[in-house]
């Protein structure tokens, strides 16, 4: 660690402390309560982002989000790999167990990766907007919205 800039260290340390406040919460869930239909519709699809709740993706790196089962979500979040679970009931959405790869980034894409993850972790609802699906965040007043992967 000696080598360590002490703004890495404080965004692991930061990252660590999520992760493990999102573990804690994973905890309480019981699984996907939903009746079977939004679930259905999340299953197998595969997404790009293209605004971070009201800022527009850098589009020299590709973030993604998959849900490639029932219940579990994963994706990369512009530099870092996660993975975790998610639940339906209606439009409503909610994420837990959220865990990520470590991996430093340039500042730029650091910035978006922090953005993405922090609204992710506040998700409360989801839409379909044309093709585009929309999350709506809590403390955000944008929506992260996503393109398909074709």
């Amino acid at each position: 660690m000696a080598g360590m800039k002490v703004g890495n260290l404080a965004r692991i340390c930061t990252v660590v402390a999520a992760a493990t406040l999102l573990g804690a919460m994973a905890a309480c869930s019981n699984g996907n309560d939903d009746d079977g239909g939004a679930a259905a519709r999340l299953t197998g699809s595969h997404w790009e982002l293209v605004d971070v709740a009201g800022v527009p993706a850098i589009s020299q790196v590709r973030a993604t989000l998959d849900f490639p089962k029932p219940g579990e979500l994963s994706g990369n979040n512009s530099c870092n790999h996660f993975g975790g679970k998610y639940k339906t009931s209606g439009t409503g959405f909610e994420v837990s167990g959220v865990m990520q790869t470590l991996i430093g980034c340039e500042p730029a894409i650091a910035a978006q990766e922090m953005r993405y993850m922090q609204a992710l972790g506040e998700a409360e609802r989801f839409a379909v907007d044309g093709e585009d699906l929309l999350i709506y965040c809590t403390g955000f007043e944008e929506p992260l919205r996503f393109r398909p992967v074709r």
